[in-house]
């Protein structure tokens, strides 16, 4: 028996389409893979806005960091 490698984006994608494919409705198909409603339409908007690119994981790092020091005054505390 061969294993197929599939990736977090095809899984997601797997998640995304039972209720189609099962007749189920979400809150089920949630509560069997663990994860909350609001997770399931969160990356349900992130498929359709941008593909398959949107199931796959996202940096939680932030974008910007208002609290940061200017560059110029970290060189000089150093």
């Amino acid at each position: 028996m061969t294993l197929k490698v599939v990736t977090m984006a095809e899984l997601r994608l797997d998640v995304l389409t039972e209720p189609l494919r099962t007749g189920e409705i979400v809150a089920d198909v949630c509560r069997r893979y663990g994860i909350s409603r609001d997770t399931y339409y969160r990356y349900r908007r992130r498929y359709l806005t941008e593909g398959l690119d949107g199931l796959e994981d996202q940096s939680r790092r932030p974008t910007t960091s208002p609290a940061q020091i200017p560059a110029e005054a970290e060189i000089r505390i150093w």
